[in-house]
C-alpha cells in the first residue's frame, strides 16, 4: 500500500463498490454500493468491499 507525508493529516479510504445485473434498477444498485461502503467503513481503514462480500458477512447497518 503507498502512503504519502501529509503533514498532520491522516487520510483514509473506505470504498463500496457494486456490479450491475439485469434485475438491478438504479436504486437497488445504489443500496447494494450503499451497504458495501458501510461493511468497509466497519470492518476498518484503507478497505474495498464487493456487495457480494457485504451481503454474506454479518455486518448490519444500524
Amino acid at each position: 500500500m503507498a502512503s504519502a507525508d501529509w503533514g498532520e493529516y491522516n487520510i483514509t479510504v473506505s470504498i463500496g463498490a457494486a456490479t450491475v445485473t439485469q434485475e438491478d434498477t438504479e436504486q437497488s444498485l445504489f443500496h447494494k454500493a450503499d451497504q458495501a461502503l458501510y461493511a468497509s467503513k466497519t470492518g476498518g481503514r484503507n478497505r474495498v468491499t464487493l456487495a457480494a462480500e457485504a451481503a454474506s458477512s454479518d455486518i448490519k447497518p444500524s
